[in-house]
């Protein structure tokens, strides 16, 4: 097949396909999701006080921590 019969054959069966039309407007949904965020799990509590404990135990872990950060 040659490129112009390539272009011809995508060309009408990228046309022939009917895209639906949407019965309401996504956009208020998607940006409530965005503003809300995800909520934390319990795998952030578990590292935030695995650091504190930490923190608490070794002081000098801290400022390295800080200098990674």
């Amino acid at each position: 097949m040659t490129d112009r019969e390539w272009q011809l054959l995508i060309k009408t069966a990228v046309e022939s396909e009917a895209w639906p039309d949407l019965d309401r407007d996504l956009w208020p949904r998607m940006r409530a999701r965005l503003t809300i965020g995800p909520a934390p799990s319990r795998w952030d509590f578990l590292l935030l006080a695995a650091i504190v404990v930490l923190s608490l135990v070794f002081p000098d872990v801290l400022l390295h921590l800080f200098y990674h950060l």
